[in-house]
């Protein structure tokens, strides 16, 4: 299981799928809102028994008091 390595740079990208019923649009669009509309990075390595996406956010300073109210 895993990603296959030369699959790796199209994973993103709008239509890839590997699946028979898939459409290609999951990971794109974890992309698009990941980096584009909350500034953060996801990225996807393979490890023993599949593979593994790190998504990281910056973190900002919230007054969860506003939140709250």
């Amino acid at each position: 299981m895993g990603i296959e390595k030369n699959n790796f740079e199209e994973i993103f990208e709008p239509f890839v799928t590997s699946k028979e019923s898939g459409d290609g649009f999951g990971l794109y669009m974890a992309r698009l809102i990941i980096e584009e509309k909350m500034g953060g990075v996801i990225n996807a390595t393979n490890v023993k028994n599949g593979a593994k996406f790190l998504i990281c956010l910056k973190k900002e300073n919230v007054d969860y008091e506003d939140i709250i109210a």
